[in-house]
């Protein structure tokens, strides 16, 4: 199930994007920015800024 704040990402705010990891160390969708060493989902803004993560774990940005 999408949730709603993901659903409507792109209308509040086109600089946001998701990327979801399938697993520790593999990005399946991004923009501007990459994570690893997560399996759940990161907010990112376009330059691999970190907005916001449903848990805390291990993760790497760059750009």
């Amino acid at each position: 199930m999408i949730s709603p704040a993901v659903s409507s990402a792109s209308s509040i705010n086109m600089s946001v994007h998701w990327a979801r990891v399938k697993r520790p160390g593999t990005i399946s969708s991004c923009d501007g920015g990459g994570v690893t060493r997560t399996d759940d989902l990161f907010r990112l803004r376009r330059g691999g800024n970190l907005v916001a993560k449903k848990r805390e774990q291990s993760f790497t940005l760059f750009s």
